[in-house]
């Protein structure tokens, strides 16, 4: 066997904690067949009535937002093999991406624009690869800051799913937990509208190691939003499992008229492959049962 299929048959310390794990997202109703067809079927009908955005080079003139993530965190521990594969793929996404122009009434979606090429799954590296066909650890980072930068403008949500896992500590965090959004083609999308009489633009760039991503717009921003958690709790299964909820909500200042708005967008719930640190309080759960989720 060579170098670099051992890197790729290499169970990573996220598959370990899965298997021998009692939670699982895919219990009971998700494991019928009759519900992954249902599934499947749905996005692709959603899929039908979408065209992908438009790619303009010059930028629009104002910066909505700006953020950046890095290839890896203080956790990460990846072959330079692994790396490699992960620097192609976020390359070759963000080329897709770089200068999409979001005009009024339309609708942006990650899949549509991204496409399915061969190319991006030819190598798979992790546990989400090798049991999820369709998504690679770069899917995940581009749509977790996509998602990000859509929530700090007017664009309304209009598809988004969680992720199942919670698979670092805080420290190793820039923003709340739970903000960002997985992706897996033929399955689950980021869609995001523009219902405002404004034009929005997408600029992704990656260097040394660094993946930053901005939204422009053609009018002057007056709208500043803040991104929050609440009720974050973790708890503990009979299996000695712990499982990690919270909710997010937004705060919108209007610059002009300094009237503030605070909306609910989403809760999370997540199984934590690591061990919580002492601080955080602990919440025994005795009625969850084998394959349950608590919520």
């Amino acid at each position: 066997m060579d170098e670099e299929s051992d890197f790729a048959m290499r169970p990573s310390l996220f598959e370990n904690a899965i298997k021998k794990s009692h939670y699982t997202d895919f219990s009971k109703h998700r494991n019928a067949i009759w519900y992954w067809i249902c599934l499947v079927f749905r996005a692709k009908l959603s899929h039908l009535n979408l065209k992908a955005l438009p790619i303009v080079e010059e930028r629009l003139p104002h910066l909505y937002f700006k953020h950046q993530s890095t290839l890896l965190t203080s956790y990460e521990t990846l072959d330079p093999h692994e790396i490699q594969i992960k620097e192609k793929e976020i390359k070759h996404l963000i080329a897709k991406l770089n200068g999409i122009v979001i005009k009024p009434n339309a609708v942006f979606s990650f899949w549509k624009n991204i496409g399915h090429t061969k190319s991006l799954f030819l190598d798979v590296t992790n546990f989400a690869s090798q049991k999820i066909k369709g998504t690679t650890p770069a899917v995940c980072q581009v749509s977790n800051l996509l998602y990000w930068i859509a929530l700090h403008s007017p664009l309304e949500i209009l598809e988004r799913h969680r992720h199942d896992y919670d698979l670092y500590p805080d420290d190793s965090r820039h923003r709340p937990f739970g903000t960002g959004a997985t992706c897996i083609y033929n399955l689950y999308d980021l869609k995001f509208e523009n219902k405002t009489d404004s034009i929005f633009q997408i600029f992704m760039t990656y260097q040394n190691g660094i993946l930053r991503g901005e939204l422009r717009s053609l009018t002057l921003p007056i709208l500043k939003y803040e991104v929050f958690e609440e009720r974050h709790v973790i708890q503990k299964n009979r299996f000695n499992e712990y499982i990690r909820h919270n909710t997010i909500y937004r705060k919108t200042e209007n610059t002009k008229t300094q009237k503030i708005k605070i909306e609910y967008i989403t809760e999370n719930h997540a199984l934590m492959v690591y061990e919580p640190p002492e601080d955080n309080e602990i919440i025994q759960i005795k009625t969850l049962e084998m394959g349950d989720i608590a919520l």
